[in-house]
Order: structure tokens, then C-alpha cells, then sequence
């Protein structure tokens, strides 16, 4: 199980069912309910997961509501969509501040012989960029690192 800060947790946990509904209201998103159970599947989630992942743990709702559901909100920033050059997209709840904005994104590790995608919640986006590029005000809004993880990478 990836690692989570007590800070996390404690964000996601207050992520209660009328919250979210305010979330969406405030993005100006209709609140259902297939995408209050998107948004709970995604809350109790350890890590980012995929659409079909999301829909094979929603039964009741066809894939494509669960896909439409996703890409309304990664549109409005209440989910983040992370691209790995695959042909899967993985989806997380966006972190948010306790003002009720988004927080400033994280990086990904992602596996390229398993498919693990893990996050690295230690160091945002816009810090690692900054590192590298020396830069001051960077508008980055994802950053992934693709290899093999600790499982897959072949022993010496």
C-alpha cells in the first residue's frame, strides 16, 4: 500500500458525501448519484485508479457513465487525470486545501512492466520543476516518472 501522511488521510476522510456535493455544486457539476459513488470510489481509493477498475467496482452503472463522469471532472479539477503514454488513464481525487481549492499536484511513479502507478505525495509538482529548471514560477500540472519498480527491476 502506498504511503499517506496522516495530513491525507485526515483531507480525504473529511471528504464526506455533502461535501462532495458542494464540491460539484461549486464546480457547477449536476450532482447525481452515479457520480457521488465515482467520487466515494475514488475517495476510499489507496492509489489512482483506472475507468475500467472504477466501473468493475460500480457494477450498477454503465462504463460510459463512469467515463463521462471522470472526464466532467478532471475538466472542473476534482479529479486528477494522470496520462502514462498507455492505453489506460488512471484517475484520483484531487487534494484539497482546506479553503476547498485544489491543493498543488504531486508526481507518479509509474512501472512500465506491471502497470503500478504510485504516488510521490513528498514533493509537488511545481517544487520538482522548480529544482530542475531553476525556475521560480513554473505552471506545471503533472509530472510523471516512468521505470521499473522495486518488484520488476531485474536483480543484480
Amino acid at each position: 500500500m502506498p504511503h499517506r501522511n496522516g495530513r491525507q488521510i485526515i483531507e480525504r476522510v473529511l471528504l464526506t458525501p455533502s461535501r462532495l456535493a458542494r464540491l460539484l455544486e461549486k464546480a457547477k457539476v449536476r450532482v447525481t448519484e452515479a457520480r457521488m459513488d465515482v467520487l466515494a470510489c475514488l475517495v476510499a481509493a489507496d492509489r489512482p485508479l483506472t475507468h475500467h477498475e472504477i466501473a468493475a467496482r460500480l457494477p450498477q452503472y454503465d462504463a460510459s457513465t463512469v467515463f463521462r463522469g471522470l472526464t466532467e471532472f478532471a475538466a472542473a479539477e476534482i479529479v486528477w487525470r494522470i496520462e502514462t503514454g498507455e492505453s489506460d488513464r488512471f484517475f484520483e481525487i484531487a487534494d484539497f486545501r482546506y479553503d476547498g481549492e485544489p491543493a498543488v499536484r504531486h508526481p507518479y511513479f509509474y512501472c512500465v512492466k506491471c502497470g503500478e502507478l504510485r504516488c510521490l505525495r513528498e514533493v509537488s509538482v511545481q517544487q520538482s520543476v522548480a529544482v530542475l529548471a531553476g525556475a521560480s514560477d513554473i505552471e506545471a500540472t503533472d509530472m510523471l516518472i516512468k521505470g521499473r519498480c522495486r518488484v520488476c527491476r531485474p536483480q543484480a
